[in-house]
């Protein structure tokens, strides 16, 4: 429960997992490009944090979870995490009808997305069974 706002001074790096969870006042992921060779990206309780994007291909990045992190309201450059195989929304801002608009990687395989709330839930897994998406287990708290 340490407290900072971002990550910007971590350059260019090798790091292939990173988890960004309970960081007080965290509101900022604009330097996510520097991380290369990431392979997973895990944030949680980022209620600050009110965008994700990702304007450069990460080429490696294959599990992106992000829970509840309530202030989120976009997530954006899916498309250029092309070996993207799992993503993960729970609690989060984000308006799904505008979220699943966007392009999404194909090999993306495993997608679950919830509100916590049940009706909406139904229904959005209902949308993503179409899709062709599974969810491998149960919703990740």
């Amino acid at each position: 429960m340490g407290g900072r706002e971002n990550i910007n001074e971590i350059e260019e790096n090798a790091i292939e997992n990173l988890e960004i969870v309970w960081v007080r006042g965290f509101n900022d992921l604009s330097n996510i490009s520097n991380f290369a060779k990431l392979k997973t990206l895990h944030i949680e309780d980022s209620i600050q944090l009110s965008e994700i994007r990702f304007p450069n291909p990460l080429p490696d990045l294959r599990e992106l979870k992000v829970l509840n992190c309530k202030g989120l309201k976009s997530l954006t450059g899916i498309e250029n995490l092309p070996k993207l195989e799992q993503l993960r929304i729970y609690k989060t801002g984000i308006d799904f009808d505008s979220f699943i608009d966007q392009r999404r990687p194909d090999h993306l395989k495993t997608l679950a997305f919830y509100t916590a709330k049940n009706k909406v839930d139904a229904k959005i897994q209902t949308t993503l069974g179409k899709l062709g998406y599974r969810e491998s287990g149960t919703v990740i708290t």
